[in-house]
């Protein structure tokens, strides 16, 4: 049974769960989730910000599943965003975190959610859905549920001699607030806020993510830098003359002020051919997966850039 006005689905075939579609007034069962499956103990302010991404239809795209018990078995959720494709915005969504319980698993709970996402993805108007599977998730995209593979997203590290300071606050998250309000106050005094970006599509982007607070856009000799602290620094775009390798090199002092270990970019080979890995401390290749709702995306250009990524 499907009634849509309460967001219930009621599984006929298994009646031991039922499957609601994320709120607001659910947060603290992802919460219970988060713990448990990954044992990261986010506050619920910090899971209302990541995945309540657009306001209206777009809004809280996912479905958790419930045992008859009332206790909180899985989680499947997507993170709509706009894009621009070929000068069009484009509404498409990432498939962002996949939870079962322990409790729970080998139900085919995973399945269900997913199919039920999808189909409310396909409902709203979503064209497309991406994605960045680590190894396990990867064979069950691509064999299962039939994404493709169009490519790999390069993932470049480059290190920085400072003391580990951010890694340590972002192990021992109960102080995490007091280290990014540091880094806040310390941006805020070096470096000049810059207005949105061009492309409209990602100015949703950056409405919806700004709000965390450790996501900045600055201005560098004239050019538009986005970045974002976790426990290493960012580039997620840049728009205007500089290149990325230019970029590092300006942040250096910062990210040895801060003790920010690391610098990451994340690069399409459709929009940059430049052989990062020779001056990396590190590449990794990132697959990167696309399930078309729309068919004929399949024929257009789509290109992706480092602040798409839901932990960006």
């Amino acid at each position: 049974m499907v009634y849509h006005g309460l967001q219930i689905f009621w599984c006929m075939s298994n009646e031991t769960y039922h499957y609601k579609r994320v709120s607001k007034s659910s947060l603290p069962d992802l919460q219970k989730l988060y713990k448990e499956v990954f044992n990261l103990n986010y506050s619920l302010d910090f899971i209302e910000k990541k995945i309540d991404t657009l306001t209206g239809e777009a809004a809280y795209l996912g479905y958790l599943a419930y045992h008859k018990s009332g206790e909180v078995a899985g989680y499947y959720g997507l993170l709509a965003c706009f894009k621009t494709i070929e000068g069009e915005k484009t509404l498409c969504a990432q498939s962002a975190d996949t939870m079962v319980s322990k409790a729970h698993q080998g139900q085919g709970l995973f399945k269900v959610l997913y199919d039920l996402t999808f189909e409310l993805a396909k409902n709203v108007g979503v064209k497309f859905l991406f994605g960045y599977p680590n190894t396990l998730s990867y064979p069950l995209f691509i064999k299962a549920l039939k994404w493709d593979n169009p490519r790999s997203q390069q993932v470049h590290l480059f290190e920085i001699n400072t003391f580990p300071l951010a890694k340590f606050f972002y192990k021992y998250n109960q102080f995490e607030s007091v280290y990014i309000k540091i880094v806040q106050n310390i941006f805020n005094l070096i470096y000049k806020k810059s207005n949105q970006f061009t492309d409209e599509s990602v100015k949703a982007s950056a409405i919806y993510k700004l709000k965390n607070g450790r996501n900045f856009i600055i201005q560098i000799d004239g050019s538009k830098v986005w970045l974002s602290v976790l426990n290493g620094i960012w580039i997620g775009k840049i728009e205007g003359q500089l290149t990325y390798l230019q970029v590092i090199e300006k942040i250096k002092p910062l990210c040895f002020l801060l003790g920010l270990s690391q610098i990451r970019i994340a690069i399409d080979s459709e929009l940059d051919n430049t052989n990062y890995s020779e001056l990396a401390s590190k590449t990794i290749d990132q697959p990167l997966i696309i399930k078309y709702i729309d068919e004929s995306f399949k024929e257009k250009n789509i290109t992706f850039e480092g602040f798409e990524g839901d932990m960006f």
